[in-house]
């Protein structure tokens, strides 16, 4: 039935083509892709959370600089209020510079930070060097005074994003203080110490008040002023602008409350500076610590996640892959060994096996292919249990018409023969002879249909019987026994359970090589002994067949084959496999000559050493020396020339009176048949035949 073949289609499988991919590759990419689709959002994620808790541990870093700024800031507006020439406020300020240039080289802080804070270092640098020499005239202070100022508040507002509220407040809070304290200083250098007239500018003095008004309303804005530290700042802008309003009208020194309510003011400023620079710190280091937080939890998540999403994806894709695989192998295993050996039992007459299921047990896609093979595997049992219940009423059907038909032969013959006996014309024997060999033919030919009914065709002999008398007895069988031609072969007997068949097999072999040959050639048999039994051929000189048929009427032969359309076209083919498969004998046809212009075809019959009669088999136990099937002595039932062409037969040449094996016909009483029968068929007594008329062959001999 079905063969073993490789489950992958033939040719190589085209990669770019989806359909073509195994299902394992498939599941593969459907689980992969999504998984690392996820992996890339979630390093992202994560890189996300990491870089936002770098920002903000960076942003902390800063304040560790931003302090000491600030307290420059500071000790810069108590220098423009001395108007640079106060020992001790100038070394306090040159202090302060080192102290932040010495924090500046051990901080690691973001770029915008460090470049506003060496700005306003940088600016701090150089008053403090302009102010080594001498004096600086007032607006230059207050020039230098407002860089350092600039720097500082870059510093603060690159410091940290302003997404959080806790820090965009500290940052908003911190730079509107340090203004408001930045032209607090300015008023205090423009109006001149204790409101000395040198000093005196009351219009940078008025804008620097407006631009503190800005400051205080930006404070308030943010909610980080009290009502009274709100109403104090308030109050005093209003009192210093309407004393330089004041003075400039009159042309009076600044009224000296307006410059008592510097001091007031600064410590407001002073106050908001240290406080938000403390809360900005406290700020950055909480965000930062919550981001640092998020980070790792981020990282654990989207780790735990992905690795969870891993094995659920493996262990459905390993489900769904393992189901596959049992399917596929249970598939292959129906095909090719339970279904065969199934139907194989079933024609050999055992009853229909049940079916062993697929072993996946799921109701989804895969069991319910699972299921659907399984009613395949049972429709096909029911099939070939129909099929052979046909074949087996076929069969019966042939065993009834080949034994009402061998009856009815059987009684033609026991007529004929019962005529041969009583007549003596000889033109009416000839007639007779024929008429024997034709029912003899026509028996074979019943017996063919007990072959493919798988019947036993004759009851076997039980015991030995020679070798000679099987080939001559089938020699008897067929129509044309005149152009036989009989070489010596060896004295063994075949055991009686093969002898019918035997001569069934070499009947139809003498029968095929006689019609397929020229009716002027003859056809050979003889056998030899060989270390495996004994071989037999039957040689001929017919049209031959081609290669390729050859081939396959061996495979034939070897393999039995079935009952087909082709079987009665092939009888002698079929018939000839059978028999040969149930004694394991061994059939097998070859060029008869290796020469291309030379036609015919050799037939070999292996008859195996447990065929032979107990007391011939030891003389099998090792192969003799190779030899020719055929000795000098030969057997002639019609004479033949060198050329092995059978001359015409005239009146006075009997071949019926011919030896086998040197066995002359008994002289005495009516000359008896010399072909040995089992059956008790033989031609009949009577004067020598006449020559047979000539035919010429017919179809290709393959289809005999």
């Amino acid at each position: 039935m079905a063969e073993n073949q490789s489950s992958a289609p033939a040719g190589r499988t085209r990669w770019w083509t989806i359909s073509e991919w195994p299902v394992r590759s498939k599941v593969a990419i459907v689980v992969i892709v999504p998984i690392i689709l996820a992996i890339v959002l979630g390093v992202l994620r994560v890189q996300e959370s990491y870089q936002r808790a770098s920002e903000l541990a960076q942003s902390g870093d800063a304040v560790t600089v931003l302090a000491p700024a600030a307290q420059l800031d500071a000790v810069k507006d108590a220098l423009l209020v001395s108007g640079g020439t106060d020992p001790q406020v100038l070394d306090a300020f040159n202090a302060t510079v080192e102290q932040l240039g010495a924090s500046m080289a051990d901080a690691d802080v973001a770029e915008p930070v460090r470049v506003g804070v060496e700005n306003a270092l940088t600016a701090a640098i150089g008053l403090r060097d302009r102010l080594a020499v001498g004096n600086v005239p007032p607006t230059d202070l207050n020039r230098s005074g407002l860089d350092i100022f600039s720097g500082l508040r870059a510093a603060i507002l690159d410091s940290a994003a302003d997404d959080i509220d806790a820090i965009r407040v500290a940052k908003v809070a911190l730079v509107a203080a340090a203004e408001g304290r930045q032209f607090i200083a300015t008023q205090q250098l423009l109006v001149g110490p204790a409101g000395g007239e040198s000093a005196v500018d009351l219009t940078g003095a008025t804008a620097a008040a407006g631009q503190e008004q800005g400051a205080i309303a930006t404070l308030i804005a943010a909610g980080v002023l009290s009502p009274e530290e709100a109403t104090r700042l308030s109050a005093g802008v209003d009192s210093r602008l309407a004393a330089y309003r004041e003075a400039d009208l009159t042309s009076e020194p600044v009224a000296a409350a307006a410059i008592d309510s510097f001091a007031d003011s600064r410590v407001i400023y002073n106050d908001k500076v240290q406080t938000y620079i403390t809360a900005l710190g406290a700020a950055l280091d909480e965000h930062s610590n919550d981001a640092r937080t998020v980070f790792i939890r981020d990282l654990v998540l989207i780790t735990l996640a992905v690795l969870a999403a891993l094995i659920f994806a493996a262990f459905v894709a390993r489900s769904l892959v393992r189901s596959l695989r049992v399917l596929r192998e249970g598939a292959l295993a129906v095909a090719r060994d339970d279904l065969p050996n199934e139907i194989l039992q079933i024609r050999s007459g055992g009853d229909a096996p049940a079916i062993r299921p697929i072993p996946i047990e799921s109701r989804e896609e895969v069991g319910q292919v699972a299921r659907a093979v399984d009613a395949i595997h049972e429709e096909a049992l029911m099939l070939a249990g129909e099929q052979t219940r046909l074949r087996l009423q076929i069969g019966s059907m042939f065993e009834t018409l080949s034994r009402r038909s061998r009856s009815l032969v059987d009684q033609q013959l026991a007529l004929i023969d019962r005529l041969e006996r009583d007549e003596d014309d000889p033109s009416r024997l000839d007639s007779l002879f024929r008429l024997d060999h034709l029912a003899a033919r026509m028996r074979r030919n019943g017996a063919n249909l007990l072959v493919l009914a798988g019947t036993q065709t004759r009851r076997s002999s039980m015991e030995p019987v020679s070798l000679d008398a099987i080939i001559g007895s089938a020699v008897s069988e067929v129509e044309d026994y005149q152009r036989v031609l009989v070489k010596d072969f060896p004295q063994v007997a075949v055991a009686g359970s093969a002898v019918d068949d035997l001569v069934h097999l070499l009947a139809e072999l003498l029968d095929n090589a006689l019609r397929y040959s020229p009716p002027n050639t003859a056809v050979t048999i003889g056998a030899r002994r060989t270390g495996e039994g004994v071989d037999l051929e039957i040689i001929d000189h017919g049209l031959g067949i081609p290669a390729a048929e050859l081939d396959l009427a061996n495979e034939r032969l070897a393999s039995g084959g079935d009952v087909t359309a082709e079987t009665a076209r092939r009888m002698g083919l079929f018939v000839v496999g059978r028999l040969a498969g149930i004694h394991s004998l061994t059939v097998r046809l070859r060029r008869t000559s290796a020469a291309q212009d030379q036609s015919g075809i050799t037939a070999e019959v292996r008859v195996p050493v447990m065929l032979l009669a107990q007391t011939d088999r030891s003389d099998f136990g090792q192969p003799g020396p190779q030899q020719s099937v055929f000795d000098d002595r030969q057997t002639v039932f019609g004479a033949s020339d060198a050329t092995g062409r059978v001359p015409a037969i005239n009146g006075g040449a009997d071949p019926a009176g011919a030896a086998i094996n040197g066995v002359a016909p008994q002289d005495n009483g009516p000359a008896g048949s010399v072909l040995p029968s089992i059956n008790g068929r033989r031609p009949g007594d009577g004067p020598a035949a006449p020559p047979l008329p000539t035919r010429q062959p017919a179809r290709n001999r393959a289809d005999g």
